[in-house]
């Protein structure tokens, strides 16, 4: 039977409002899109998302999980729904496609009709909860479920790539932020340590990552006197390395030359740390002064890991000093010692990071292995002494990596 004007009417009026429809979601899309381009903030895409949703949908209920170190709620709108209303979340994230939730989980999605996933790599990065679509009763939800799926997928992606993004610009300032902090300490540890007739020295630098808080020196005060000293500064990058050219700096610019009034020079050293990092950063310290003229060798040790002295055949510990710089804004108690060496004697300082490098049965090097490699090389010179113990350190760590600086500074006094 042939339509009737009236019903041929009604069918283009129903295509007239259906092309009016999509082209209305089409413009929506269009704008979106062009937002996302010009850098809109992600809480004004949540915003055009929910514009879409209600005023392009009719829906009146959302909710819009993402993943960002764990499952949290985006963005949601809620009406008829209870708000306290519990979602057991991995039921609709078992959904894999935009699809109608069986009859089965919707009392358990909190009576949300529609779930839309969003997957990144077959990885779900998000995953949006919906109740009725306004149809209209003319069959259009196949439809209207797409559309809420695209315009979900564009929000989400665009978030995503804004993260990505400012992690990627965050890891290129973390990498020049280590490339200068790296330059920084290639220029404050020694190229060249002193070696003459009357004494030599050598050290051994391996930072974690090309990145590290340690420090040594040896500064020549007098003809008669010179200092040397072995640090390692809390923190790793530009912080810390700007830490240890302050320490530099003011060792060389007013070197400790009366070692023997402990109390003074801790507190000074102590203060200036305070200073420059506001109680946020330590450092543990050995430094000693050397008289070439009494063979004398003073020393105080800031918390640091005893050096070894080998001296009159005997190996003991330098232990003698105080707490740690930097955390106190004054240290109590304060000692240091004076040691007459004689001819042969070395002194071998070390950072943590040598006696708790791990092998691959995460067992650490040790003091007792150490000590043990000291008192076998003990009478070779300060450079072959420092290539045995690379050497040593590299088959013993065997496929594991450095876990924290590694640092040595050896000298040996004729």
């Amino acid at each position: 039977m042939p339509e009737s004007v009236v019903e041929i009417q009604d069918r283009l009026g129903d295509l007239e409002a259906r092309l009016l429809t999509k082209h209305k979601h089409m413009a929506s899309i269009y704008e979106i899109t062009n937002a996302i381009n010009t850098g809109i903030e992600v809480t004004k895409l949540y915003d055009y998302y929910k514009i879409c949703l209600s005023s392009f949908l009719g829906i009146e209920d959302f909710v819009l999980y993402h993943y960002q170190d764990g499952w949290s709620i985006a963005s949601s709108m809620q009406s008829m729904l209870s708000p306290e209303i519990k979602i057991d979340l991995p039921v609709a994230l078992k959904y894999k496609y935009n699809s109608k939730i069986d009859v089965a989980d919707i009392e358990k999605i909190g009576g949300y009709q529609y779930v839309l996933p969003v997957y990144l790599d077959d990885v779900a990065v998000s995953v949006a909860l919906i109740g009725q679509l306004n149809d209209d009763g003319n069959g259009n939800e196949d439809y209207l479920i797409q559309y809420a799926q695209v315009i979900t997928n564009i929000i989400v992606m665009a978030i995503e790539n804004k993260r990505l993004l400012e992690k990627e610009l965050e890891d290129n300032e973390m990498k020049k932020e280590m490339e200068l902090a790296s330059k920084i300490q290639g220029m404050l540890i020694p190229k060249k340590l002193p070696k003459n007739h009357l004494y030599e020295f050598a050290g051994l630098y391996l930072p974690h990552r090309n990145i590290g808080g340690d420090y040594y020196d040896v500064i020549n005060i007098n003809k008669d006197e010179f200092i040397f000293c072995l640090g390692d500064i809390s923190g790793k990058g530009v912080s810390a390395a700007l830490v240890m050219a302050n320490l530099q700096a003011y060792l060389n610019a007013s070197p400790p030359i009366e070692l023997d009034n402990g109390r003074a020079l801790v507190d000074r050293l102590n203060e200036k740390i305070l200073n420059i990092t506001n109680g946020e950063k330590f450092i543990t310290l050995f430094i000693a002064k050397y008289n070439l003229l009494t063979r004398e060798l003073t020393y105080l040790n800031a918390g640091h890991n005893p050096p070894f002295l080998y001296n009159n055949g005997q190996l003991r510990r330098l232990d003698k000093g105080c707490a740690l710089l930097g955390i106190l804004e004054y240290i109590p108690v304060v000692h240091t010692e004076r040691i007459k060496l004689s001819a042969n004697s070395t002194v071998f300082c070390y950072t943590d990071g040598l006696t708790e490098l791990e092998n691959t049965s995460s067992e650490m090097f040790g003091e007792e292995r150490l000590t043990d490699f000291i008192m076998e090389n003990i009478q070779q010179s300060s450079d072959d002494l420092v290539k045995n113990l690379y050497s040593n350190l590299v088959d013993y760590k065997c496929s594991r990596d450095f876990t924290d600086d590694v640092s040595v500074l050896i000298g040996r006094f004729f």
